[in-house]
């Protein structure tokens, strides 16, 4: 579905003392899909926008009024970001209403119309139920940084949460409630469940002292518990019965959940049928009585989350649907959550740190870099206590799991779809792997790689993104390093012959002293055994890129090449060498992988990650790679599941389809990205020199 423009391409103006609306003006131009520009002189016509109730607003009243032109509000959408807006982390999402707002109950909205006048049709409801169960299933909130909390609740007992807010909420009073309500609130719940167990929820900005809320910690009762944590609002609200609101957000949440709501102001999501508004303020409650459809849950999320809300993708600052942003969302929270804590790098390279730092940068995650650990491997430096230990792939062989414990170790590594142009040349990656049980090109200990394949059972929905992901890299040509390059293809082939390409490989790549057997881990002893199992094919042998360049060792001596392979191409594209070949013939190389994406024959003479699962021959079958994969799931596990992704100096939370699209683009036009060491690159090697 479309994203729906705010009405048409006529711009729409901020007025030019909003400074805090000025440095927002491309991504609100992106997510309504109209420009916005700035403006001083009150023309006639003219939509001023504001940001709810601060002055932005007063001055874009002040400025319609003048000159008979109009005023549209804008407030942050149900999940903004993985952060608090203080963090500055980007934003997600929009509302923009030209009515009234969606808080304000005592005025039409553009909300209101829509939940009315929505046509929930069958792939919209789908959609609706599909978005509503990942929110639930992740607990997708406005802001995503909080961990999930366990109160330790007694399934003996009824549970129920009070939602308190802050006091001077604009909600509280636009929904027609008061302080007053706080306190009927908390009386009602307690007579209505006088055997269970009440929470009162605190607000996070009163449990930082930053505001004042409507009830008081300190009173004790025995039937009252308070949770003065911040913590996730959907991990409070599964653990719960029913739930008390006056207009909190976390009222329509609990709904989500399926959750019995009672509300004592008349927040968007009331009276329409879904919660109990025998608590709320009749006067206005008698405005929005309406009859919805037998989804009326449905109806609520798609007219908020799907056209209500604006989205812009933070990676391309372009419009973009809510699956994006649940995706991006789930990758952040997950990660952020995964590393929470204090976090060492150990051994990493200053341009290494550059980009590491960007990758990295979530609420819960508190970097730190250091060039190795004491002899007594010890996690605590600098007076910290770290809860994980980051190395890049095997360059730590000696650290082990057992030996940082508490600490988790995580070994980091290129991704597999990762820049145009080489990691040697020290050019920014768009994806990363970090792996917490060892590493996907070390086949002598399990990986979550390893661990995945080994489990996974792809869904229709995951079955079809990865069918496109494979189109997509092979229409489009894409590879791990993506480099561009003239040919020097052969210009003939003998007919009959069937092409064996042989990818030859770096001689200290670490896969190749993990991943191979005495019998063959050189680029020699591949090419020469070849030649001995194939002597009737066509064999061709293109050099690593790194080798060709000068930049890693690998190479080998020519008149070996010469006499043992029928042709040697250093120019041609790998894309270009794996359409034109029959099979490709390897010890550990990625070259293997891309093959199978173009439907070749791969023979591996050691164990790469993509060997054993029935997709390839293999001389030293695997032990522990016992399951039969299909190429869907193959592609799935490794590009979509198991990398991180970063584009554009964000953090993690990028998609596979990021960067293929980001690739793509730079392979279209000369200027790609390239990190400020790569101009320092000749110096730096005459320093190693």
């Amino acid at each position: 579905m479309p994203i729906l423009p705010v009405s048409s391409k006529k711009p729409l103006y901020i007025p030019i003392l909003s400074i805090g609306l000025i440095p927002q003006r491309q991504r609100l131009s992106m997510a309504l899909g109209q420009p916005i520009k700035l403006g001083l002189v009150p023309k006639k016509n003219r939509q001023w926008l504001g940001w709810g109730k601060k002055r932005s607003a007063k001055r874009a009243t002040a400025l319609a009024t003048f000159a008979s032109g109009t005023t549209a509000q804008l407030e942050d959408g149900f999940i903004r970001s993985i952060g608090l807006p203080d963090k500055n982390y980007p934003v997600w999402s929009v509302i923009y209403d030209a009515l009234g707002i969606y808080y304000n109950a005592y005025q039409p909205s553009t909300l209101e119309q829509l939940i009315r006048s929505i046509e929930l049709d069958t792939a919209t409801l789908h959609r609706a139920q599909h978005c509503m169960a990942l929110i639930g299933e992740h607990h997708l909130t406005k802001y995503n940084h909080t961990p999930d909390i366990d109160l330790n609740t007694s399934p003996e007992q009824q549970h129920i949460l009070i939602v308190d807010q802050t006091r001077g909420d604009l909600s509280i009073a636009a929904s027609g409630a008061s302080a007053a309500s706080f306190e009927q609130m908390l009386a009602t719940a307690m007579r209505n469940h006088p055997d269970a167990v009440i929470w009162v929820k605190t607000h996070p900005e009163v449990s930082a002292q930053h505001k004042q809320g409507h009830f008081e910690t300190s009173h004790q009762h025995p039937g009252i518990r308070y949770i003065t944590a911040n913590a996730n609002p959907l991990s409070i609200l599964k653990q719960m019965d029913e739930v008390y609101v006056v207009s909190s957000q976390m009222g329509f949440e609990a709904l989500l959940l399926g959750k019995k709501v009672h509300c004592f102001g008349l927040p968007w999501y009331a009276g329409w049928g879904l919660t109990n508004d025998q608590y709320a303020p009749l006067e206005i409650l008698q405005n929005r009585r309406s009859k919805l459809t037998a989804h009326a849950l449905e109806q609520l999320f798609a007219a908020t989350y799907f056209h209500y809300t604006h989205y812009v993708d933070p990676y391309t600052q372009q419009a973009c649907e809510l699956e994006t942003i649940l995706d991006i969302a789930i990758a952040q929270k997950q990660w952020n959550e995964k590393l929470a804590g204090n976090v060492l790098c150990i051994g990493f390279s200053p341009w290494k740190k550059h980009f590491i730092r960007n990758y990295l940068k979530l609420p819960s995650i508190h970097l730190s870099f250091s060039a190795e650990l004491d002899a007594n491997n010890s996690h605590a430096k600098n007076g910290k206590n770290y809860q994980h230990i980051i190395v890049w792939g095997m360059k730590q062989p000696h650290l082990d799991a057992k030996s940082l414990l508490p600490a988790k170790l995580w070994r980091m590594e290129d991704g597999f779809v990762r820049s145009v142009g080489l990691g040697a040349k020290l050019i920014t990656p768009y994806s990363l792997v970090l792996d917490d049980r060892g590493i996907y090109y070390n086949p002598q200990q399990p990986s979550q790689l390893e661990n995945c394949l080994n489990r996974i059972n792809l869904n229709q929905s995951q079955r079809l993104r990865a069918q496109a992901a494979i189109t997509a890299l092979v229409q489009q040509n894409i590879s791990k390093y993506n480099l561009n390059g003239t040919t020097d293809w052969p210009t003939y082939i003998p007919t009959g012959k069937r092409i064996i390409l042989v990818p030859g490989q770096v001689s200290d790549d670490a896969s190749i002293r993990y991943g191979t057997s005495p019998q063959c881990q050189t680029n020699e002893q591949l090419l020469q055994l070849v030649r001995e199992n194939h002597p009737e094919a066509y064999i061709i042998y293109k050099p690593h890129p790194d080798v060709v360049s000068g930049l890693r060792d690998g190479s080998m001596p020519d008149d070996i090449m010469q006499q043992t392979a029928d042709a040697i191409v250093t120019q041609t594209t790998m894309s270009i060498c794996l359409q034109a070949c029959d099979e490709v013939h390897t010890m550990t190389s990625l070259t293997g992988f891309e093959a199978l994406l173009r439907q070749k024959k791969v023979y591996c003479y050691g164990q790469p990650f993509y060997s054993g699962w029935g997709l390839t021959t293999d001389l030293d079958p695997h032990p522990r790679r016992l399951k039969k994969l299909d190429l869907d799931t193959l592609v799935y596990a490794t590009l979509i599941s198991y990398p991180v992704y970063a584009i554009g100096q964000k953090s993690i939370g990028a998609q596979l389809e990021h960067a293929m699209t980001q690739i793509a683009t730079e392979l279209r036009t000369p200027s790609h990205n390239r990190s400020f060491f790569t101009h320092l690159l000749p110096f730096i090697r005459r320093l190693k020199k």
